[in-house]
């Protein structure tokens, strides 16, 4: 069977939803890298499980595609922790 190589930078919209902690675990065991967002993403115990392993393969930002002031996430899972942003 030939291996997959996924190198590159991926956004994965939904990682903490039912299906999100899955594509985010291929990704990164493939060889890519994923900036993963999601309405409460750093609390989801999946990613924090998949960050603990790939962390230098993984960011995991809490961010809402709905909301009305739509800027950039600002917090995030680092090394570990959550750390919140000004």
């Amino acid at each position: 069977m030939k291996s997959s190589n996924l190198e590159g930078i991926y956004l994965v919209l939904g990682a903490d939803g039912n299906l999100g902690p899955g594509w985010v675990r291929a990704i990164v065991s493939s060889g890519g890298k994923v900036l993963a967002l999601g309405l409460n993403a750093t609390n989801d115990a999946n990613l924090q499980s998949i960050f603990s392993e790939h962390p230098e393969s993984l960011e995991v930002y809490d961010y809402d595609l709905n909301s009305s002031n739509p800027s950039f996430p600002r917090t995030k899972i680092k090394t570990g922790t959550i750390v919140t942003g000004n």
